[in-house]
């Protein structure tokens, strides 16, 4: 699939970031969680809570993905942790 059919397909939350070194989780999350730009949206499971969250407070799935595949504008930041595998969710501008 390319980037623009994925852009369009309103899957919900595509753009994770997975990690193999706790530190770099870590180092990312500190970098976010001191952004006044990003809010923490939350702590999940499973990646369609988060989806299903975003719903509940009045994105549509097209929205959830445009934004979590943007760079600069409104964005959605989510990191998975290596240790627990929790999605953790930031809802920002950059």
């Amino acid at each position: 699939m390319s980037f623009e059919e994925l852009y369009n397909s309103a899957s919900g939350i595509i753009g994770i970031a997975h990690y193999d070194e706790e530190d770099e989780f870590e180092q990312d999350l500190n970098e976010l969680m001191n952004n006044v730009d990003f809010s923490f949206f939350g702590q999940f499971d499973m990646i369609q809570d988060a989806d299903e969250e975003l719903q509940y407070q009045g994105l549509t799935l097209d929205e959830i993905t445009k934004m979590s595949l943007n760079r600069y504008g409104n964005i959605i930041e989510t990191l998975q942790c290596p240790i627990s595998e929790t999605y953790w969710v930031f809802v920002g501008v950059r």
